[in-house]
């Protein structure tokens, strides 16, 4: 009975040994021929798994991925952040106070870091990279460390 119990330890061991390794993926996105802030890229990999990037000024990503082979992909611009709400009223007091910075606090813990947008980014995005099956930005991962660029189009340029 106790040789069993003493076998347990190690099949937890050797069952975290099938995960697969992290990889390093980056490139740049342009959009009509320039690299674009701003824009969401979403890689589903051949082994399930998702991982979401997104550009920095220069239009650039990094992302850590797993798996090797197909992988299917998507770019979005996200919608604009909303602005935190006023204030509550000075008059307000005890719970409905305390309620008023609880919710505040919940908000604000689910979004993105960085001041809110006021209207949304004039980036007019062609819908079919929406959709993985009609991105066209599929592409082979072959494990390591990888650099893959994305050129995007505007709406109605078509590729």
């Amino acid at each position: 009975m106790h040789r069993r119990f003493a076998l347990l330890p190690l099949m937890f061991l050797f069952a975290g040994c099938s995960e697969e390794p992290m990889q390093s993926l980056s490139g740049i996105v342009r959009l009509d021929g320039k690299p674009t802030a701003g824009i969401t890229i979403t890689f589903f990999t051949s082994n399930n798994r998702t991982a979401i990037a997104d550009t920095d000024k220069e239009g650039r990503y990094t992302v850590e991925v797993t798996g090797t082979g197909l992988v299917q992909v998507t770019a979005q611009v996200p919608p604009p952040r909303p602005k935190p709400r006023p204030d509550p009223p000075k008059n307000l007091k005890g719970d409905g106070m305390a309620a008023a910075k609880s919710d505040d606090a919940g908000k604000l813990a689910r979004m993105p870091v960085g001041e809110p947008s006021e209207t949304p980014p004039a980036i007019p995005l062609d819908s079919k990279y929406n959709d993985a099956k009609t991105s066209g930005l599929d592409f082979t991962l072959t494990g390591g460390k990888q650099t893959k660029d994305f050129d995007l189009t505007t709406s109605g340029k078509g590729n």
